[in-house]
Formats: C-alpha cells, structure tokens, sequence
C-alpha cells in the first residue's frame, strides 16, 4: 500500500513543495520505519522458542544465518532484489520522461507510478491459482520472462518495431507489475524449503 500511496502522494507534494521538502518528509517516513523495523524484528526466526526456554534444548533456532549461508535462499532473496529493480529504477528518471517525450502533464506521474504497484497487489492475489497450474520454479521462470517482455512494450522497443504509443508503454508498465506479484509470491515459501531441506526441519513441526 506504500508504494502505491508513495508516489500518488509525492507528485502533488513535489509541486507543492518542491525537492527539498519532499525529500525531507519521505527521508523521515523512512527512518521512522526502520527504527520500528529494529524493534518488532525478533532475534530468530521462532518466537516461541524464544518465548520458552525450555523449547530451545529440544528444538532448533531457526536463525536468519541459515538463510545468509543457504545457496538457494540466497538466489531467492537476490531475485527478489531484482524485481525491485525493475519496480524502482524507473523513478528518477520517469518523471522528466512522461512530461518532455510523452506529453503527460506532471501531476498524473504519481498514478502512473503507482500502476504498476496496484498491478502487483492483483498478481499477488492471481498467483495462488497459476501455482497449482505449474511447479513453482517453472512459474518463476515463466514470470520473469513476462517481466523481461514488459520492459520492451515499456520503451516502446525499437528492436521489435513497436509504435511510440502511450498506451504500449502503460500496458508494458502494467504487465511489469503483474509480473512482479506472480515472482515475489513463490520466492518465499522457495527460500523457506531450502533451509527446510538442508536443516532436516518438517514443516508444521513448532519450529
């Protein structure tokens, strides 16, 4: 819902104040979220072991080490990084491009930033269905594929000879957001069995 609200809100705010403040409020939502980040962030994995003493002679901390060190989950997790790339690295120059190239006026920038995000939340939600369709690598796969193609409607790409309509660019810039939900969704319970499997963890045991 951030990244949504984010840049609906940043554009008006942009005009209104200008950078410096813009930076300076969105600046201080961010540390304020990574101070509550700090604090609700728990030590382990496992709260209840944490919780129970007596737990932790029987049972293993699950701890975020075994991520770092797991090979799989760290493929998951530096896919993840690349879809917010392709999520972010559009902002600061995207701008300046829909005004001067498109002819958009400035203040729809922000919803047109939020499209793919609003995209995204509806991959989430689809993505449940397409998983009992394929093996969740095969539809990782398959998604980053569909987010790769997006980028060439996003241009519009003149390698495949497509129009300069604003309406391919906003169906690429939607499309990469869909894409998007239906790759972040699979990666965690991906990331999650890895460690599963190299740790000996059942999942569904109190860990």
């Amino acid at each position: 819902m951030g990244l949504m609200l984010g840049p609906v809100i940043g554009g008006p705010l942009y005009k209104l104040c200008g950078y410096f403040w813009s930076f300076a409020i969105f600046a201080g939502f961010l540390i304020v979220s990574l101070a509550v980040s700090l604090i609700i962030t728990p030590s382990s994995l496992n709260r209840k072991i944490e919780k129970n003493p007596l737990l932790k002679t029987q049972q293993k901390v699950v701890s975020y080490s075994m991520f770092l060190k797991n090979p799989r989950a760290m493929f998951s997790m530096m896919s993840c990084c690349i879809v917010c790339f392709f999520m972010s690295y559009q902002s600061p120059f995207l701008t300046d491009v829909l005004r001067k190239e498109k002819g958009i006026d400035e203040i729809w920038s922000g919803p047109i930033l939020a499209l793919p995000l609003a995209t995204c939340f509806v991959g989430c939600i689809l993505v449940n269905k397409a998983a009992n369709l394929m093996s969740r690598r095969l539809l990782i796969l398959v998604s980053f594929l569909v987010l790769g193609f997006s980028m060439f409607l996003q241009g519009p790409s003149l390698l495949l000879s497509f129009p300069d309509w604003n309406w391919i660019f906003l169906l690429g810039f939607a499309i990469n957001g869909f894409a998007q939900g239906f790759i972040f969704i699979p990666l965690l319970p991906d990331a999650l069995e890895s460690v599963y499997i190299k740790q000996g963890i059942t999942e569904g045991e109190d860990h």
